[in-house]
């Protein structure tokens, strides 16, 4: 795997959760996505939320999370290398 937060990847990821949580009617600052905020807690996700990022990020980078993987993710940055893994895992 490749050096993620580093490559730009982690900035291509925040626009589209960025997107997705508006159109659930949820504002986030984008300076609060960093790779150490938790989704729940700092970020204030709630279930909605949740599943609507995670089709969103299914959508736009073409890939299907499995539920197990899903289920381990509590940080911003976890959620980015699991999205980098599972587009690895596909090339």
């Amino acid at each position: 795997m490749h050096e993620v937060f580093s490559s730009g990847f982690y900035e291509e990821v925040k626009p589209v959760i960025i997107e997705s949580l508006k159109r659930g009617f949820t504002e986030l600052d984008p300076k609060r996505l960093i790779p150490e905020a938790e989704l729940v807690m700092d970020l204030g996700f709630d279930s909605l939320d949740y599943v609507t990022v995670v089709m969103d990020l299914e959508d736009h980078f073409d890939i299907e999370f499995q539920d197990d993987a899903l289920e381990k993710i509590k940080t911003y940055g976890e959620l980015v290398l699991l999205v980098d893994k599972m587009i690895m895992e596909q090339n």
